[in-house]
C-alpha cells in the first residue's frame, strides 16, 4: 500500500483553504491550512510550510473576526480568553511563517512571504 501523493495533498488542502477563507468560512480554512502544515512539516518542505503557516494565521484571525460580526451586542458571548486563543495562535504561526521564508536560500524570499499574503 503507498503513501499516496503527499505533496499533491498538502497543495489540495492549502487551495481548499485559501477558498475557505474567501468565501467566509475561517473555521474550515484552519482545519484544512493545519492538515496542509502537518503535510509540508513532514514533507520538511520550509517554503511550502511557511505559506501554510501564513494561512493558518489568517484562519484564526479570520475566526476572531466571524465571531465578532455573529457576536451582535452581546459581549458575553465573544470572550476574551477564546479571542486570546486565537490571537496566541494567529501569532504563533505567523512568528514561524516569517522565521522559514526569511530563512529561504532563495533571494526571493520577500516575494515568497508575498505569495504567502495573496
Amino acid at each position: 500500500e503507498g503513501r499516496g501523493d503527499v505533496g499533491g495533498l498538502a497543495a489540495t488542502l492549502q487551495a481548499a483553504a485559501l477558498v475557505f477563507l474567501r468565501r467566509g468560512s475561517p473555521d474550515e480554512a484552519k482545519q484544512v491550512a493545519e492538515e496542509a502544515v502537518s503535510s509540508y512539516r513532514q514533507m520538511r518542505a520550509a517554503r511550502r510550510l511557511g505559506v501554510a503557516l501564513d494561512t493558518v494565521a489568517r484562519a484564526h484571525l479570520a475566526c476572531r473576526l466571524a465571531k465578532h460580526r455573529n457576536a451582535g451586542n452581546d459581549d458575553n458571548e465573544v470572550t476574551a480568553l477564546w479571542e486570546r486563543q486565537h490571537h496566541l495562535k494567529a501569532k504563533t504561526a505567523a512568528t514561524e511563517a516569517v522565521t522559514l521564508l526569511s530563512q529561504s536560500k532563495s533571494p526571493d524570499w520577500l516575494s515568497a512571504c508575498a505569495a504567502a499574503r495573496s
